[in-house]
């Protein structure tokens, strides 16, 4: 019964996390938090909950089903010259299943390039991208330790496979 509550609040979570901000949709939903998770994250999921960036703020489109697990720098954006916000997402598929479908995306869009030493995804320059001044989109192996993820529910943490870091201008109207 226990595990059935767990699977209810879980789906509930996902379930309000796709609400829609002014006729427009978030990027991507929210990872749950496991029971155990420390009030201080939990108010940090509130907060940037709050921040969640919506899809017309991304040229490429999230990866089907990944969870949010962070966004960095959001709000924090003073001059042209700081560093651009992060959002990070996790899948549950493995890394080559979310290359090839960033593969695919990017067909679509001429200044995107894939760089396959560092994983990536970037936009128009490399050592911008490198940087966090120019979008990219970062994807690495994840592994049920990771600092980031150390929160989020048991069962979604021990089936991570990838990690998705996605660097973004919030300013760039497509």
């Amino acid at each position: 019964m226990e595990k059935k509550s767990l699977l209810c609040a879980i789906l509930l979570i996902l379930i309000l996390s796709n609400k829609v901000i002014d006729a427009q949709e978030y990027y991507a939903s929210w990872a749950p938090l496991s029971e155990n998770a420390p009030i201080e994250a939990k108010n940090q999921m509130r907060s940037n909950y709050l921040k969640t960036p919506t899809q017309d703020e991304f040229e490429l489109p999230a990866y089907p089903n990944a969870l949010i697990v962070s966004i960095t720098g959001i709000g924090l954006r003073p001059s042209d010259s700081t560093k651009l916000p992060i959002i990070t997402l996790i899948s549950i598929d493995k890394p080559l299943k979310v290359i090839e479908f960033y593969m695919n995306q990017i067909q679509k869009y001429s200044n995107w390039k894939w760089n396959k030493r560092f994983k990536m995804f970037y936009k128009d320059n490399l050592a911008k991208a490198l940087n966090r001044h120019s979008p990219y989109i970062m994807i690495q192996h994840a592994t049920p330790d990771e600092f980031d993820l150390v929160n989020i529910s048991k069962t979604l943490r021990e089936n991570v496979a990838s990690k998705i870091v996605v660097c973004f201008n919030p300013n760039t109207i497509r």
